[in-house]
């Protein structure tokens, strides 16, 4: 991680405050600092990360997780993005990429690497029944879940669509409703994908 920490250092908008081994190094930093932003190293990490995301955030629901790893499987990928991760980044992406992935984070947007963000692409085509069920989406739900996807929190969605955030909640709710999701985290995830859909029609 001595790359890492050093790309770290040009942020001058970043603080590091530590740097932890293991789940339970990485529980005493976050029960003392309360960063904003956690970096996870999966190869240096053992198996119990992924699921102690959902822990770390019921208690610190402000950290922004961003995972840093060598394998580019989507199944890994979903499953840190399901947990609750808000960036998934390859060891091989550049230091401008890495750089942009840590902006991304601290600006409360999504952030998945090419190869991650293709393949959810790639699903999203394969899934035609998520398809039709997209198309059922009011104009407002999809609005919603645009911003969703890039990060914002449900006061900001009610800030930038002029709406109480109970209003939000239920569009929310309607939306899980009609795409058949089963959680808020899932939602997020389908969000992020649909996201990576529209940036490949973009570029294409």
């Amino acid at each position: 991680m001595e790359g890492v920490s050093a790309w770290l250092s040009e942020c001058s908008y970043l603080h590091p405050i530590g740097q932890a081994h293991s789940v339970d190094e990485v529980d005493q930093i976050l029960g003392k600092a309360k960063p904003q932003i956690r970096l996870i190293d999966l190869q240096l990490s053992d198996e119990q990360c992924p699921p102690k995301f959902e822990e770390w955030l019921s208690q610190w629901p402000d950290l922004l997780i961003m995972v840093y790893a060598s394998n580019d499987e989507c199944l890994v990928a979903q499953r840190c993005l399901m947990a609750g991760a808000r960036g998934y980044l390859m060891k091989t992406a550049s230091r401008e990429a890495f750089v942009s992935a840590v902006r991304h984070l601290k600006d409360h947007q999504h952030y998945l690497s090419d190869r991650v963000k293709q393949q959810a692409v790639e699903s999203l085509f394969s899934d035609s029944t998520m398809a039709t069920r997209l198309k059922d989406l009011t104009p407002r739900q999809h609005t919603v879940l645009h911003l969703i996807s890039e990060g914002l929190s449900r006061q900001q969605i009610a800030d930038r669509l002029g709406l109480s955030v109970k209003t939000v909640d239920a569009h929310k709710t309607n939306i899980r409703e009609r795409l058949k999701l089963s959680s808020g985290i899932a939602l997020t995830h389908h969000a992020i994908q649909l996201n990576g859909l529209n940036s490949y029609r973009e570029s294409s």
